[in-house]
């Protein structure tokens, strides 16, 4: 249950991300906003993961890899 949780909160924040760099206009802004808050918080020591079989499907929407 910790775990779905974790993933929740990893979700959310992204999102948050998302709808921030959205409001600035940033370029990306649904890219780059979660990844950009995710690692923020990560680096703050906040607990975030998405499993990898969450993952691989928007590896290769946003075409990375």
């Amino acid at each position: 249950m910790k775990k779905a949780k974790i993933v929740f909160r990893t979700i959310l924040i992204g999102i948050l991300g998302g709808v921030i760099f959205n409001i600035l206009l940033f370029p990306l802004p649904w890219v780059l906003g979660p990844a950009f808050f995710v690692a923020l918080l990560a680096l703050f020591g906040t607990e975030v993961n998405i499993p990898q079989n969450l993952k691989n499907p928007f590896i290769g929407v946003i075409g990375i890899g």
